[in-house]
């Protein structure tokens, strides 16, 4: 059991923060379940109710350590360029990939999408909207999950990210 105030990533919804635990639905729905209310950290105004037993797609953030770790994994990661003119193939490849919720695996996506991104642009061409999509969803998460766990912004962990990427020295540190 997650504890109040804690940080978790839940599924699509990215990094929440744990408010508080309640039987919330008891008198309107007959539910006498406890659940964790949850304020995605990233979502203004939004609220998530889920039962504390539902801990398939809740999981702690990492710790500051493990996103540095994380971090430093990104020139040796090796993305597999899944290459498809069906859509609907193409999004399943990447739907698996995201659903993981597992920062490794949507820093490759983020790789396999950066590359397909330049690959494009050198052909003059942009990105097709499925790997768009799926880019911007794996970068709303891992971005935003080692920025709480290192104290900063999505968007100074992105410019971090993508120098890492480039195989480029970053003179700023995290």
């Amino acid at each position: 059991m997650f504890q109040t105030g804690s940080y978790v990533t839940y599924g699509k919804r990215g990094v929440c923060r744990i408010e508080e635990t309640g039987c919330y639905f008891k008198e309107t729905m007959h539910d006498s379940r406890e659940y964790y209310k949850m304020k995605p950290v990233f979502s203004a105004g939004d609220t998530v109710y889920i039962p504390v037993e539902n801990q398939i797609s809740i999981r702690r953030i990492l710790t500051s350590e493990e996103a540095r770790e994380c971090i430093e994994e990104i020139p040796r990661i090796q993305p597999e360029i899944f290459r498809c003119r069906q859509q609907t193939r193409l999004a399943a490849h990447y739907q698996e990939m995201v659903s993981s919720c597992d920062p490794r695996i949507l820093l490759a996506v983020i790789k396999e999408c950066y590359i397909k991104k330049k690959e494009a642009e050198e052909s003059h061409k942009k990105l097709g909207q499925v790997d768009a999509r799926f880019m911007k969803c794996a970068e709303d998460l891992t971005y935003g999950e080692l920025a709480v766990a290192l104290d900063t912004t999505p968007d100074q962990v992105k410019r971090f990210v993508l120098t890492k990427m480039n195989g480029e020295k970053s003179s700023a540190a995290l």
